[in-house]
């Protein structure tokens, strides 16, 4: 071999990187989250990783794949998924009942609204203070 001599060389996937698999998940409203996992990964972990991220409750979430549901125990290879295969999560409603709410972000909203009338408590103080200035 010698200078300026090209090398034909092919990338041959190692067994670690075909052991992994990239998946997809999207929502009723089309917005997709994905994700990169080993094959052999109980699918519950990226369930579970899907609703956290979502701020949905896992309980109240439907997940389909092929259009069936299936057991979160189960591999995406004993599901013989294939790369770029799509989850679909579905937000489990029973008669007069959304879905419901991820408990962290309750508490999270419950904080945000406190906050929100301390603001407005606080606004309504230095407004009636202006007035009473300007009265003077």
């Amino acid at each position: 071999m010698k200078d300026g001599d090209e090398i034909n060389a092919m990338f041959h996937p190692t067994e670690i990187q075909r052991a992994k698999i990239n998946l997809k998940v999207t929502d009723q409203y089309g917005q997709n989250v994905f994700f990169h996992i080993h094959k052999r990964t109980q699918l519950k972990k990226l369930l579970k990783a899907y609703c956290n991220r979502k701020y949905l409750d896992f309980d109240s979430t439907v997940f389909l794949f092929n259009g069936a549901r299936f057991c979160g125990e189960q591999t995406s290879d004993e599901l013989g998924m294939k790369d770029g295969d799509v989850i679909y999560a579905m937000f489990h409603q029973t008669k007069n009942q959304g879905a419901e709410i991820n408990p962290k972000v309750e508490e999270e909203l419950k904080e945000a609204v406190d906050l929100v009338d301390e603001l407005n408590a606080e606004a309504e103080t230095l407004v009636h203070l202006e007035c009473l200035q300007l009265s003077e």
